[in-house]
């Protein structure tokens, strides 16, 4: 699958990055691909207004073990997304549980995540968290440079 046949996209995010990633899910509009991009906001995290294709969870979406509500898990696994591109650096247990269950064709993490869980990993070590907007448009350079059959 190449970039070109990619048409749905899911992107984890930390919700810290919001403003870094906001150029590439516009450019991926852009591209005529059909983005929804998750984060969580902890409490304490005040949350914005985002745009539709924005899903905040926060804790009240939550069990007591932190796992999505289940009418949260049917929105997200009512999403099959071609491609689900994790952009997450801070470990969290809903980011990996998200992962792990999403009905995405292909992953692609950042090299900071366990490969266990993705087909494509960037590697962008040597960068700072702080980069995160470089690092998105690494991964879509990535993404639309890649050929596979």
């Amino acid at each position: 699958m190449n970039y070109a046949d990619l048409r749905r996209i899911c992107i984890l995010f930390d919700v810290a990055d919001y403003e870094h990633i906001v150029p590439l899910v516009d450019e991926l509009l852009a591209d005529g691909k059909d983005v929804i991009a998750w984060t969580y906001a902890a409490r304490g995290v005040i949350a914005k207004d985002y745009p539709a294709y924005y899903n905040v969870i926060s804790d009240r979406d939550l069990t007591f073990c932190y796992f999505p509500k289940k009418y949260l898990m049917n929105r997200y696994l009512g999403y099959p997304a071609d491609l689900l591109i994790d952009l997450c650096y801070t470990p969290h247990i809903l980011n990996e549980y998200l992962v792990a269950v999403s009905p995405a064709l292909y992953r692609l993490g950042l090299k900071t995540a366990d490969p266990l869980w993705y087909d494509l990993i960037v590697d962008i070590s040597g960068q700072e968290k702080e980069e995160m907007e470089k690092n998105a448009a690494s991964v879509l350079f990535y993404l639309k440079s890649l050929r596979v059959k």
